[in-house]
């Protein structure tokens, strides 16, 4: 009893002390958490007021609050949204258990805007290590202007503005990481650490550049017991866990090694190990890669200018490179503009590194009185990032339209109001985070075929993405009311169905193939090329046509045959079969290798049935005698 007593003692002394030390803090920095609020308001704003707009997506908003609603009833974050799979659950597709610590925001308000909200303030929160590790090198006023600067960098603007991303805990802890280490808090920067690895799996690689930073600055053991996590956690995270939660219905693998369906760079190789073989051989690749084509250049651009390069004046800049490799060396262009969330990550490492680079040009310069220099540069930064204020999207919120519910919006709520809470139902793309607390919910996807539900929802008034068109929704809608579902709510384009009686088969996809014959070598030899031959029968409702992008393509994910896509020989009309003759190169590697193809409409996705996968069987060329 009496080590009890102790104990309770302790722990509240502890308490009282650390609320003494908060509460003193606070009043110390009113006016840093003054900002923290606004900056918190405002990106609340900018997120909520687009979702109320219906213009916030399935993809990702709806797929987040989907799993972030079944963490908060205990359960693993299945998501039906993102593949119309009820099976699909998320730590499958990327690893980032730390969405679980947002499940109690739900249950204190059961809304999505509860998760805009929480995201506004994790982004804002990175203002105060920002803050700090600036004043303590540059003075109180040009620390402050460096917090504002940041909370209207357009990167985190687009990142706030685009739905919910697991990164928005990334950047308060990487800012967090940088301030620890700076006051040698290795507890909190071990933490820190710790929480990055379960944001996202391929932060890994960025605990590991920490490390590096840390090793380069003299700080070996830290150093080196943060490349170690890196690592181990890498491997961990996409050998062991992803495919452990993983559905094998859409896990895309590699042939042999189950690896990680995210890989974009097949330029390199199919793997780490092989990217890094074909890098040692031809390093040029990459400085080719990172600059071309010119979007990436102003990309670039808009990355540093605001910050007068200054980041790369300070060895933080270390941090920078897994972002930028990562980003800028993927094969996919969405990764290479500035639209989307993917500058978030980078912008804290941006801002403290510049504001360290400044702190040293300062010492370099020897100024008596370093304010002189470091707040008119910090008053330039500012400027720099007001005057790209009205290219992007916190400018929307000077106008007084857009804080104003429009007739279609409210006629909107009107109809998602229709569907109880409990119901299944379907919906089109940007109604889906509207309706997305519950078990099922399916997005109208002219290319997947999924179940029937309680409800479906749909409005020509939006975009019908992922489908092309409202038309091919339309086909569906139709198609639904023929077997029996009725309208329950018709106004101003906005359609609400209620299942009945049904009748027939369920809808069939709109865009739709099924396998017919094949002919493929077993046997091939390294280097050689081949004939092959792969028929395919529209089963769909829309003739295929080059115009419309239809093409035979490979779905390995790999670059193992010479070429990814097969051009239509003629237009195929819904119930013909056609015939794709070509030719393929076999790998100049000895192994055996998936040859699998299907179709798929480019810019959308692959559809319909594939043709079974055979294995491939590569020998080396026979030695000339």
């Amino acid at each position: 009893m009496p080590r009890l007593t102790n104990t309770l003692g302790t722990a509240t002394a502890w308490l009282v002390l650390t609320l003494n030390r908060l509460t003193l803090s606070f009043r110390r920095r009113k006016y840093l958490w003054l900002l923290v609020l606004i900056v918190t308001a405002i990106y609340s704003s900018l997120s909520v007021l687009r979702h109320l707009h219906f213009t916030s997506t399935a993809y990702d908003l709806g797929i987040f609050d989907q799993a972030v609603w079944q963490y908060s009833r205990f359960h693993l974050p299945f998501s039906s949204v993102r593949s119309n799979l009820l099976t699909e659950n998320l730590l499958g597709d990327h690893f980032h258990p730390i969405l679980i610590l947002l499940a109690p925001v739900y249950w204190l308000v059961d809304s999505v805007v509860a998760l805009l909200v929480a995201q506004a303030l994790l982004f804002a929160i990175a203002i105060v290590p920002i803050f700090l590790f600036a004043e303590k090198r540059l003075g109180k006023v040009a620390a402050y202007l460096f917090a504002i600067s940041y909370s209207i960098f357009w990167g985190i603007q687009n990142a706030v503005e685009f739905d919910f991303h697991e990164i928005a805990f990334a950047v308060p802890l990487i800012a967090l990481a940088i301030y620890f280490i700076d006051e040698k808090k290795w507890k909190a920067y071990f933490v820190c650490m710790a929480l990055l690895l379960m944001t996202k799996e391929n932060l890994s690689v960025t605990v590991f550049f920490f490390g590096v930073y840390l090793v380069a600055t003299k700080r070996f053991r830290q150093g080196l017991a943060t490349m170690a996590a890196g690592v181990v956690w890498f491997f961990a995270a996409i050998k062991l866990f992803i495919p452990f939660f993983a559905n094998s219905l859409t896990l895309k693998v590699d042939r042999a090694n189950n690896y990680y369906r995210y890989w974009s760079y097949h330029q390199f190789g199919p793997d780490p190990w092989r990217a890094f073989i074909t890098i040692v051989k031809d390093p040029l690749i990459v400085i080719r890669t990172l600059f071309s084509p010119g979007v990436k250049l102003q990309t670039y651009w808009y990355l540093f200018h605001p910050f007068l390069f200054l980041s790369f004046v300070s060895p933080l800049a270390i941090l920078l490179i897994p972002l930028i490799t990562e980003r800028f060396l993927s094969e996919g262009s969405h990764f290479w503009g500035t639209n989307y969330h993917y500058s978030a990550v980078m912008t804290p490492v941006i801002i403290m590194a510049a504001v360290d680079g400044l702190w040293r040009v300062v010492r370099l310069v020897k100024i008596t009185r370093p304010a002189r220099l470091a707040i008119p540069v910090s008053i330039c930064v500012l400027l720099l990032n007001l005057i790209l204020l009205p290219q992007f999207p916190l400018w929307r919120l000077s106008q007084l339209a857009y804080w104003q519910r429009t007739p279609n919006d409210l006629v909107g709520s009107r109809a998602v109001s229709v569907i109880p809470a409990d119901a299944s139902v379907v919906t089109q793309g940007p109604i889906t985070p509207h309706l997305s607390h519950r078990r099922v919910v399916y997005v109208i996807n002219p290319l997947t075929e999924f179940a029937d539900c309680d409800y479906i929802i749909a409005s020509e008034r939006l975009t019908s993405y992922p489908a092309p068109n409202f038309r091919q929704i339309k086909y569906y809608l139709d198609a639904q009311e023929a077997r029996g579902y009725t309208r329950v709510f018709d106004e101003d384009g906005w359609i609400v169905l209620k299942a009945g009686v049904l009748t027939g088969p369920p809808v069939a996809p709109y865009t739709n193939a099924s396998f017919v014959y094949q002919t493929v070598p077993t046997s091939m030899t390294a280097g050689q090329v081949y004939d092959v031959s792969v028929s395919m029968k529209n089963t769909g409702v829309e003739a295929w046509t080059s115009e419309s992008f239809y093409r035979l393509a490979v779905l390995t994910g790999e670059r193992d045959w010479g070429l990814e896509r097969v051009e239509l020989p003629a237009t195929v009309e819904p119930g013909s079969i056609v015939r794709f003759d070509f030719k393929v190169t076999a790998p100049s590697l000895a192994g055996v290798y998936s040859f699998k193809w299907g179709m798929l409409q480019e810019g959308v996705a692959a559809f319909g049935e594939q043709a079974p996968a055979i294995l491939v069987s590569v020998t080396r060329p026979t030695a000339a005698r």
